[in-house]
């Protein structure tokens, strides 16, 4: 991924390996990781339950 957000492994040392660092730096590259989150998932509003409840409201409307 172009982001650094995270290592590919190639092999299964690698995945090991990488699996290692993350477990023993669980830092490692969290800025990248939360902005990517960001870039995926949007802001984190904390609505969510609100907006799945009016869309249900809207589509039971529809009926």
């Amino acid at each position: 991924m172009k982001s650094g957000a995270i290592k590919i492994a190639r092999n299964e040392e690698e995945l090991i390996a990488y699996i290692n660092m993350y477990l023993k730096d669980k830092t490692l590259d969290s800025n990248k990781r939360k902005e990517l989150c960001k870039q995926e998932c949007g802001p984190y509003a904390g609505k969510a339950g609100e907006k799945i409840g009016l869309k249900l409201l809207n589509i039971l409307g529809k009926l």
